[in-house]
């Protein structure tokens, strides 16, 4: 009867592509809970925002933490990756923390709301991180925060002509509005009054 005999052990190659398994996956399993926590502070607060709403000196930590752990995972060390991650991972804890102590609230995603069409709903917020959770949370409608509405605006209303209506006539409104078509727009329609 013939012995099979087992593969061959391929020697320095075998060892680096397991070892290197094992470490891409520890590398791995330590950047996905990382991002688990990063993720949950995001959707509470915004994106970027949360760092905006603390002291100078507990932001630049958070982010000296950050950049640590980038520079760890550029090494691909599981064991700094690990270290840095969970300590980015508290870091965000202890911004939640100080932003609620200093009185911040998550954005609400309220707004005011006003058809568009017949099936649109135009929703003004706030902030962008308003319009991002009212967005998100009610995917039928268009929301936008006021200071998009004021960049429109200026592209829209370039020559000033509205504002120096509404400025001109307080309390007037605005009932429809229309792109004229063809050359050079003339400015003498009818006055409806």
């Amino acid at each position: 009867m013939r012995r099979k005999h087992p593969a061959p052990d391929r020697g320095i190659s075998r060892e680096l592509t397991a070892s290197y398994s094992r470490q891409y996956a520890k590398v791995q399993s330590a950047i996905t809970d990382y991002d688990r926590v990063a993720s949950e502070f995001e959707r509470k607060w915004g994106v970027d925002r949360l760092p905006e709403l603390v002291d100078a000196e507990l932001r630049e930590r958070f982010w000296q933490t950050v950049y640590r752990l980038n520079v760890a995972i550029d090494k691909n060390d599981p064991d700094e990756v690990r270290r840095h991650a969970d300590a980015a991972a508290r870091g965000w804890h202890a911004l939640d923390r100080a932003a609620s102590d200093a009185g911040a609230l998550p954005p609400s995603g309220e707004g005011y709301d006003a058809r568009i069409d017949e099936t649109r709903v135009l929703r003004v917020c706030r902030t962008i991180e308003d319009a991002t959770v009212s967005q998100r949370e009610r995917p039928d409608v268009v929301a936008v925060s006021v200071e998009e509405v004021a960049r429109i605006w200026k592209i829209w209303d370039e020559r000033d002509i509205l504002a120096q209506a509404k400025q001109a006539f307080p309390g007037a409104e605005i009932l429809e509005a229309r792109v004229k078509s063809g050359g050079e727009e003339k400015l003498d329609d009818e006055i409806p009054f």
